[in-house]
């Protein structure tokens, strides 16, 4: 169960799973079964302070994402790219 079991949500858009204070308890990585949220377009994981990456399959299942928010920083994906950029 657990974070996992988010992905049977699979209508899903936009996700906001934060931990205040950070610490190292939250996520270590990306759940494999969130691959089936393909329709996410803004995803917050602020926080988890021993998340270091994000799994090689985000592009290719999260095509549709927009936003993305990691630790403190903000960075957004352009949808005909998918390059990450900083906001100006």
């Amino acid at each position: 169960a657990g974070a996992a079991s988010i992905a049977s949500l699979t209508a899903l858009r936009a996700l906001s799973l934060c931990m205040e204070p950070p610490c190292s308890e939250g996520l270590r990585a990306v759940p494999g079964a969130w691959s089936a949220l393909t329709g996410l377009t803004c995803l917050a994981l602020t926080g988890h302070q021993a998340m270091r990456k994000l799994p090689g399959w985000v592009e290719g299942s999260w095509g549709q994402l927009q936003r993305l928010q990691l630790g403190g920083s903000h960075m957004c994906w352009l949808v005909d790219c998918h390059s990450p950029i900083l906001p100006g």
